[in-house]
């Protein structure tokens, strides 16, 4: 990953002052959690679509976890916010989704906009990053997987469960 995940936590920061998000309009400085996942995706990638809806489903496994923060962040320019939150709604999603990342996005990864892109990171900005589920990957196995990489960034020694993943760099 290029930048540094404390780019990303600064982000969040960031962001609560030029993000539209969800009708509850959560601040994104509250969102952030001692674990957090966050997904990357644009309202023209095909395989964003797909993996929304698998991470809805790893959204659903750790919503009622207080320490673990699921958030998809739509990368559009703030414009195209009311398609993002359109495609959101259609998905049927209940996570919090925040528009207009754009800048941030282009600020961590540069010219690299190698969407669906996952990371899981902690407040001590150590975790991994993947870029996008597999074709034709369920939900069960995107849930495995995710939790996996998740829960050895929980135990403080973040391993890539599978070869999709690395450690993101600081």
């Amino acid at each position: 990953m290029r930048g540094t995940l404390a780019s990303l936590a600064a982000w969040l920061l960031v962001c609560a002052m030029a993000a539209t998000v969800r009708a509850d309009k959560p601040l994104l400085p509250t969102m952030q959690r001692d674990l957090n996942v966050v997904a990357f995706w644009s309202i023209t990638c095909v395989p964003c679509k797909a993996e929304l809806a698998l991470f809805e489903a790893l959204y659903q496994k750790y919503k009622a976890d207080a320490n673990v923060r699921v958030l998809a962040v739509n990368i559009d320019p703030v414009r195209d916010a009311p398609a993002a939150r359109k495609m959101a709604a259609a998905l049927k999603l209940t996570m919090p989704v925040v528009t207009g990342g754009d800048a941030i996005y282009e600020r961590l990864f540069g010219g690299d906009l190698s969407i669906p892109r996952l990371a899981v990171f902690d407040r001590n900005n150590a975790g991994l990053e993947r870029n996008g589920a597999l074709g034709g990957e369920k939900a069960e196995s995107f849930v495995r997987d995710v939790s996996a990489a998740l829960e050895s960034v929980r135990a403080g020694v973040p391993k890539a469960p599978t070869m999709q993943w690395a450690a993101i760099k600081h």
